[in-house]
């Protein structure tokens, strides 16, 4: 049991208003079921204000066609136009993909510095 090593999860991503992105590299799937995803999404507004918040959510599936409504959903408004990071941790599910989208047409965010560790049970 120990902490894998970070791994780039963003690569070149935006987030914009009304079109969910999928983080590169980021459909998993899990070789346990209890192996736990340290997600961390990195948030560069690359607008010049702080508008509108940037919305991260997980669709799970359990072959080839991921559920429409995600089984996790968050919203964060960075406070401020630097590089800022919200975390969260997942689990429990065979394949799952993160994606990324900005609420409003305000706001890109630049999510090219987001990774995820892997405990392994």
């Amino acid at each position: 049991m120990a902490w894998g090593s970070e791994t780039a999860l963003g690569t070149g991503d935006t987030a914009i208003s009304d079109a969910w992105t999928d983080l590169n590299a980021a459909e998993f799937t899990t070789a346990n079921p209890y192996d736990v995803y340290h997600i961390q999404i990195n948030a560069d507004n690359l607008s010049g204000s702080v508008t509108d918040a940037l919305e991260i959510r997980v669709l799970t599936n359990t072959g080839t066609n991921y559920d429409n409504t995600p089984v996790f959903a968050m919203s964060f408004l960075p406070s401020a136009i630097t590089d800022e990071y919200a975390s969260f941790t997942f689990g429990g599910y065979y394949k799952f993909k993160v994606q990324v989208q900005s609420a409003g047409a305000t706001d890109d965010y630049d999510v090219t510095n987001s990774n995820v560790r892997i405990f392994t049970n």
